[in-house]
């Protein structure tokens, strides 16, 4: 008997989400920490949803590499430290429990993995939580930052969507050991290496605390190190390639590269349609090449 098919959501109940970030207590946390700007940048790139299943809480949606919405998980952070609220009986939920959806076979993916899709150039990097993931993609942008939603989420079914990918795991400092692990068993489906960075840093109240990737980050201003990482060597571009213009491309890799990206992604916009603050949609490649090819039929002589 063939395994049952994962479940998923309604993209209009995802859609539904995607608003009320005044009263959503993380996103707040994330404009007070990095600013409106930056705050806005990663609601719209992880997607992070508000639900009113409790007042403030935060929905961390996972959608797969094909765009398939496999459901969010509901939870409620204190809008000044970021911190997962202590509230008695506000224990992190999913959508489809809170919507009672019958039969719903729920089959986990990588938070973030529908960015996958999108930079198909980075290095991946995994963290155990969503919140981490978020924060750690702000102080170290050269990386594509997914989270496993859970300590034992690290698994071969869900590490699929990572087949033939560099990736960098960093475990928090209470799962180091089985992460270890997990990096030799899953060798064979991506080139996997482990962060030392809180094994070496980590005081022994850390340890005792867990410390994870976010608790060490946001000691720092994120203007000041991410100009320190800027001042290293580095690629020609150090952004993603849709952050860039098609004059910018075509200069840095050429006419046929830049026409590669140009299509890569506006197959991707089109495959996230239903998806209306996806990235892609309206980045500045596809933007400046659809204003290139609207001159030039403008100038184009009619027979």
């Amino acid at each position: 008997m063939p395994p049952k098919p994962a479940s998923t959501i309604d993209p209009s109940v995802f859609r539904a989400s995607l608003s009320g970030y005044a009263s959503n207590r993380f996103t707040v946390y994330l404009a007070d920490h990095f600013g409106y700007d930056i705050a806005s940048q990663l609601i719209e790139r992880y997607f992070i949803g508000t639900s009113k299943y409790w007042d403030g809480a935060t929905v961390f949606w996972q959608i797969d590499n094909t765009g398939c919405i496999r459901s969010g998980k509901i939870m409620l952070y204190n809008p000044v430290t970021g911190k997962r609220s202590k509230d008695t009986g506000k224990y992190p939920t999913w959508v489809h429990t809170a919507l009672k959806l019958k039969n719903f076979n729920l089959k986990q993916c990588f938070f973030g993995e529908h960015l996958l899709q999108v930079e198909k150039g980075k290095p991946v990097a995994v963290v155990e939580s969503e919140k981490t993931a978020i924060i750690a993609s702000v102080y170290l942008p050269q990386f594509t930052w997914l989270a496993t939603g859970g300590k034992g989420g690290l698994n071969a079914e869900k590490c699929l969507a990572l087949q033939g990918r560099k990736v960098v795991l960093f475990p928090d400092l209470n799962a180091f050991d089985s992460w270890k692990c997990k990096a030799m068993e899953l060798s064979g489906i991506a080139a996997f290496t482990l962060s030392e960075l809180l094994e070496k840093k980590a005081t022994e109240d850390e340890r005792a605390q867990g410390l994870d990737l976010a608790d060490y980050l946001i000691r720092f201003n994120h203007r000041t190190f991410i100009d320190s990482a800027a001042s290293q060597p580095d690629r020609v571009l150090d952004k993603e390639h849709y952050h860039y213009s098609y004059k910018e491309l075509t200069e840095a890799y050429g006419e046929e590269e830049a026409l590669k990206k140009v299509q890569q992604y506006a197959e991707l916009s089109k495959q996230y349609q239903s998806c209306k603050n996806f990235v892609v949609h309206n980045c500045p490649l596809l933007q400046s090449y659809n204003q290139l090819q609207h001159e030039k039929a403008a100038v184009s002589p009619t027979l």
